[in-house]
């Protein structure tokens, strides 16, 4: 299926430099999407050198499921059978 996904970080590392827009597209090239949001919560702990955040952090992540019979991307879920 599609999957999108909205990402906001503010976060800095201890010399003070912000985690931008070249680490993230590291992160979303070197992961599957299906595994981005763990990805990117390792590397922004190993960017600031601790598993504690003390900044915003969101992200939003939204899938289309995909007709198992044709491979289309469905542009609404299938309905189950009652």
């Amino acid at each position: 299926g599609e999957r999108i996904s909205i990402v906001g970080v503010e976060s800095s590392n201890e010399d003070g430099e912000m985690f931008g827009n070249k680490q993230l597209e590291t992160v979303a090239a070197s992961s599957a999407m299906q595994s981005f949001p763990d990805a990117l919560r390792s590397r922004l702990m190993e960017w600031r050198g601790t598993d504690r955040f003390d900044d915003d952090i969101s992200m939003l992540s939204l899938k289309r499921p995909v007709n198992q019979r044709s491979g289309s991307v469905l542009a609404t879920p299938p309905r189950k059978n009652s």
